[in-house]
């Protein structure tokens, strides 16, 4: 039952032993399945307002903190709420944290910008449904487009990440 808590856990402790806020969790966890497949039993994404989201990580998050795993603590900054999900409980180690993909993988990904990532994250779910160049792009600008200036560098990352070369057509 808690096995892909403690792996977000040791997630996490690869993050720097925190993740601030909850939507780069939601995209480093998304991206890190889509790519390394390291769950046995994968979550389950839809597409929600800020993007991917996966209403079962955030109830297993909320899990991890009730059994004391990970907490959850509020941080205001510039008149906005942000949340720090930390490691508290570094018992019944997941072994992810041996996998050198994964380990690469997230301190990479930890370093983003969260907007970065959501646009990252975009990506991949599109071309998951089956669109690509122009069609891609235009899905893009329809729901990220006030995410616009972070497309370069989402699509850089992608390419980097995948090794697969991506053309945005109107640049």
């Amino acid at each position: 039952m808690l096995e892909n808590i403690y792996m977000v856990r040791d997630i996490i402790n690869l993050a720097g032993g925190q993740i601030k806020g909850r939507k780069k969790m939601q995209k480093i966890i998304y991206i890190l399945q889509q790519l390394a497949k390291p769950f046995r039993k994968p979550y389950e994404f839809r597409w929600n307002f800020y993007g991917v989201y996966s209403d079962e990580l955030a109830s297993e998050l909320n899990v991890g903190e009730i059994f004391g795993i990970l907490r959850e603590r509020c941080l205001e900054e510039h008149g906005y709420r942000t949340f720090i999900i930390e490691t508290v409980d570094n018992s019944n180690a997941s072994g992810i944290e041996k996998d050198e993909q994964v380990k690469q993988l997230v301190t990479y990904l930890a370093a983003k910008e969260s907007r970065v990532l959501e646009v990252l994250s975009s990506i991949i779910f599109f071309k998951d449904q089956g669109y690509a160049d122009a069609a891609l792009e235009e899905k893009l600008h329809v729901f990220k487009g006030h995410l616009a200036s972070f497309f370069d560098e989402a699509f850089t990352t992608y390419n980097e990440l995948t090794g697969v070369r991506l053309k945005l057509e109107s640049r």
